[in-house]
């Protein structure tokens, strides 16, 4: 997807994995919009979306911490709603006492407060969790800063390291490969962004297909000590690469 349009050719790709057997995963750090509308919106687009199929930040954020921080009290800072966070005790935004800071989408949510509320948190003994490593976002009014940009300066300012558990963070990796029963090794990582999506795929062993479309700047490729397994113009280029 490009904004709320559907890149050239993605529908038919997807159709035609499918028609191979082949398992799909749609992994996404997006955190303004619940995982229903968000799969509601590819599917308008003319993308299947199938039960099991798409991995959020959030819900691979709210799984860590109901594995790793059962019944805390979760001060959530995120530019959007909190429906994915199944099961996370979610704190008052004003509680200066909260167990964890958990760090979403930046947004114009974020206010000088509540980032001090969560500083308060931190220097209190609170942990951090960033839902993604994304420090920036990509718009149809260009770049913005996203959430761990905001993590980052909670770091700095307090001394608490963040856990990520979106991408670049193995977590959202792994649980998408293990919903589908197949070993990094034997997965390919389609994604417009160099570090988050296809270095961190491949770091796990996945095949890392960069597109050049989205955020994707030639740039920052031209600077990248580490190059992409594979490098594709567009997700309607894929099947050709399998192919080949």
């Amino acid at each position: 997807m490009s904004s709320s349009a559907p890149l050239p050719g993605a529908a038919r790709t997807v159709d035609a994995l499918r028609r191979r057997g082949l398992p799909i995963r749609f992994v996404t750090n997006t955190t303004s919009t619940p995982a229903a509308r968000i799969a509601a919106g590819l599917i308008h687009a003319g993308i299947e979306v199938r039960a099991g199929e798409l991995v959020t930040a959030a819900s691979v954020t709210a799984a860590y911490l109901r594995e790793h921080h059962p019944d805390a009290r979760c001060l959530v800072l995120n530019d959007g709603p909190n429906a994915d966070l199944a099961g996370v005790r979610l704190a008052d935004p004003d509680d200066p006492t909260a167990d964890v800071v958990v760090v979403g989408g930046g947004g114009p949510s974020f206010t000088w407060k509540q980032m001090n509320t969560a500083l308060n948190c931190l220097l209190n003994g609170a942990d951090l969790v960033a839902m993604h490593g994304a420090p920036v976002w990509h718009t149809p009014e260009g770049f913005c800063l996203d959430g761990a940009a905001y993590a980052r300066m909670l770091e700095s300012a307090s001394g608490v390291d963040a856990v990520v558990a979106g991408k670049p963070a193995p977590h959202m990796f792994l649980a998408a490969a293990e919903s589908t029963g197949a070993p990094p090794e034997r997965l390919i990582m389609v994604g417009d962004d160099l570090e988050s999506d296809v270095l961190a795929a491949q770091a796990l062993g996945m095949v890392g297909v960069q597109v050049r479309t989205g955020k994707f700047r030639q740039q920052t490729l031209d600077r990248s000590p580490k190059a992409p397994d594979h490098v594709i113009d567009s997700i309607a280029d894929l099947l050709g690469l399998i192919d080949a």
